[in-house]
């Protein structure tokens, strides 16, 4: 016959037996109704009810119930929050941040966060003083996938003034200097009140849709400035 025995037929918590707990190198602290158990950087709360002791992962505490005490693992879950404030959160019960956390030196992280860039100045280029002064164009493409019209490139037309944009759909790079001359028509009419006449200035790349032959006769013959500028790499 069996003494001390409790049958607890319809039971839904497993036991823990603490002589396996030792066996697979685990720490036992228990003190004062609480108690600890301790293996590497896991750690498992637990408190006395009646004759046993229950895991609080089973309590209001889940959160402390894998409680890992490297400072550094929790100085990043708190977004590389300061170490002072880690420390006084460790000292609020029911967080679940350990106690005493100190730092234990440089977080790299935080130190590249920290770094400033020498400043480029408040002194900006000259900007245009009326509209088609100076107008920055570019030619974007061949696009994977053609638009409905067929359109593989497109080219952009900043005006340096008002800094309005126009973008025509293209099929073919050589559509350039069509779309220039569409350009200059439109914005004559959009700015009519400036009493605009001409394209003054251009300013593109190096690229062969700008130094064609017909392409620069228009400019020269418009009275349009090509700002041509040297390749990047």
């Amino acid at each position: 016959m069996f003494k001390d025995v409790i049958v607890v037929p319809d039971l839904s918590r497993d036991l823990l037996p603490m002589a396996k707990i030792d066996k697979a190198g685990g720490r036992i602290v228990i003190r004062e109704g609480k108690g600890m158990i301790q293996k590497g950087d896991t750690c498992l709360p637990m408190r006395k009810v009646d004759n046993m002791y229950l895991l609080d992962y089973y309590g209001k505490s889940c959160e402390e119930a894998n409680v890992v005490s490297s400072p550094e693992l929790w100085h990043q879950r708190f977004g590389h929050m300061n170490y002072e404030y880690l420390r006084q959160m460790g000292e609020i019960d029911e967080i679940g941040v350990p106690k005493g956390i100190r730092k234990p030196g440089i977080c790299a992280t935080c130190e590249r966060a920290k770094h400033t860039k020498k400043s480029f100045g408040t002194k900006s280029r000259e900007r245009a003083q009326e509209p088609l002064e100076l107008v920055h164009t570019d030619v974007l493409g061949p696009v994977e996938v053609q638009s409905l019209g067929g359109a593989r490139y497109e080219i952009g037309f900043t005006d340096d003034y008002t800094r309005w944009r126009v973008v025509y759909p293209m099929k073919h790079k050589s559509e350039s200097l069509d779309c220039l001359r569409r350009y200059i028509q439109e914005m004559r009419v959009l700015l009519h009140d400036h009493k605009v006449k001409t394209l003054i200035g251009l300013r593109s790349d190096n690229g062969g849709k700008y130094t064609g032959v017909d392409f620069k006769n228009f400019c020269k013959n418009h009275g349009t400035r090509q700002d041509l500028l040297r390749p990047t790499f």
